[in-house]
């Protein structure tokens, strides 16, 4: 039996140096490669004396030779030319437990001195590979976080740029001779020059990218607002559902058998009837849109009062009352007459159902050929039917809020840029303009539910399918 009394050279909690256990045991132990670890337990074992590998203990109770407790005391016999000396269980640092292993203290694990660390992660060759890069990539990484660009494709380029200097530079050393140099040099000014202006134009093709990339964001940003303005109430969805059940349904009424000798009567009274909106609407879009801006002015006039009653200086509020209503008016004003030059635009395209086109065509036809642009300040002042053809003046508040159901849609439709260039008069370009337009539009559709009695008339007549 050996001896039992060996002193341990490491601790638990210990950090050394180790090697890779499944590294080749044909390779020196001097020439293989270190890594950090620390130690998680420590105990007696017997090795091999040949191949210096841990022998497997037994599975029964206390192990086959006992463990390292057991064994300094008890009066097992150790196995067959068997060598006891310290192991440990090292971890590696940075990797899965699965990975511990159990060393023997002298052949696979060495204290953590600045010699043996000369050796960890790999051989003295990789280090130096590692530390002596070349300086191409390292001249081109600077080039890229100078100019703030990570592009694969502009790294590349650069690449190639440093080479082709370079090979002309040693080109010029290795001729020796001025007229190689000055012969090397316009070369290098004409390839540098073509490089140039690759790199402008590869820069504008860039920034005129980047610029229609910003105007597409903030078109879809200032869409959404737009999007979320024209969702309507649910008082405003049942009007709408109700008026498009009544126009495109076909109701078949109860038959009238009591017709006599005379069958044809009977097919006549059977036919399928639906609904159409009697023109021009009692309660047109102009109208609509007029009495918006009065009722508003009055509820400015009405709040801006109260908030006069808590001020001392009645003089300075009176003025800026006054300038605030007019400036709110004047607002209104606008986003009601951009709103039905709308409408006639679109009205014929996309808010009439299939069953009111052959009326609407019929009523345009009948009309008188001349036409005048209504603004909305007219019908307040008694003057908005001079036109009769203009589809704001004949449809009413059921169409209005088709509208509003569309825009979204529509306004996706038109390009923010044109062949001249870009449309300045795109509202979607605009985010102030955006976000006002949204807020009347919000302003108009609460307007509308608290009036829905009076601006919706619900003027139908039946016709024959």
């Amino acid at each position: 039996m050996n001896n039992i009394n060996i002193a341990m050279m490491f601790k638990v909690n210990d950090k050394v140096l180790v090697t890779d256990a499944n590294t080749s045991s044909s390779t020196p132990i001097d020439e293989r490669p270190l890594y950090e670890a620390i130690i998680r337990k420590s105990s007696l074992k017997y090795i091999d004396p040949i191949t210096r590998k841990i022998l497997p203990e037994s599975k029964k109770r206390g192990g086959r030779y006992g463990n390292a407790k057991n064994n300094l005391n008890s009066n097992v016999p150790p196995p067959p030319d068997g060598e006891q000396v310290w192991c440990h269980l090292v971890h590696y640092n940075g990797w899965n437990v699965r990975h511990d292993k159990w060393m023997c203290e002298k052949d696979n694990i060495f204290e953590d001195t600045p010699e043996n660390r000369q050796r960890v992660g790999g051989c003295k060759e990789e280090e130096e590979e590692e530390e002596s890069s070349s300086e191409e990539e390292e001249e081109v990484e600077e080039r890229a976080d100078n100019n703030k660009t990570k592009d694969a494709s502009e790294i590349r380029r650069q690449a190639a740029k440093l080479g082709w200097e370079r090979r002309k530079k040693m080109l010029a050393e290795k001729s020796g001779g001025s007229a190689a140099v000055n012969a090397s040099g316009k070369k290098m000014k004409s390839k540098k020059r073509s490089i140039d202006e690759i790199n402008n134009e590869e820069s504008s093709s860039s920034d005129d990218e980047e610029e229609e990339e910003d105007l597409e964001t903030v078109c879809q940003k200032n869409l959404q607002l737009i999007t979320d303005a024209c969702t309507l109430p649910f008082t405003l969805q049942t009007k709408l559902i109700d008026d498009r059940d009544k126009i495109t349904k076909v109701i078949y009424p109860t038959p009238n058998y009591h017709t006599g000798d005379n069958p044809s009567s009977l097919t006549k009274s059977h036919k399928g009837i639906t609904m159409l909106h009697k023109l021009p609407s009692t309660m047109n879009m102009i109208q609509i849109m007029g009495q918006y801006i009065k009722d508003k002015k009055q509820d400015d006039l009405e709040e801006l009062a109260n908030d006069s009653e808590e001020e001392d200086d009645e003089e300075s509020i009176s003025s800026s009352t006054k300038a605030e209503v007019k400036l709110r008016k004047k607002q209104r004003k606008k986003f009601a007459n951009d709103v039905v030059s709308m409408v006639d635009l679109v009205l014929p395209l996309f808010l009439l159902y299939n069953e009111e086109r052959e009326q609407y065509t019929t009523y345009i036809n009948e009309r008188e050929n001349t036409t005048t642009d209504t603004d909305v300040s007219e019908v307040t002042s008694g003057q908005g039917e001079k036109d009769k053809r203009r589809p704001c003046a004949i449809y009413g508040a059921e169409h209005l809020i088709r509208f509003f159901v569309k825009l979204p849609s529509i306004l996706a439709k038109i390009p923010p840029t044109s062949e001249s260039g870009p449309s300045e008069l795109y509202i979607l370009r605009h985010a102030d303009k955006t976000r006002e337009f949204a807020y009347h539009v919000n302003e108009l559709l609460i307007y509308l539910q608290k009036n829905v009695k009076h601006v919706f008339t619900e003027n139908y007549f039946a016709v024959e399918r």
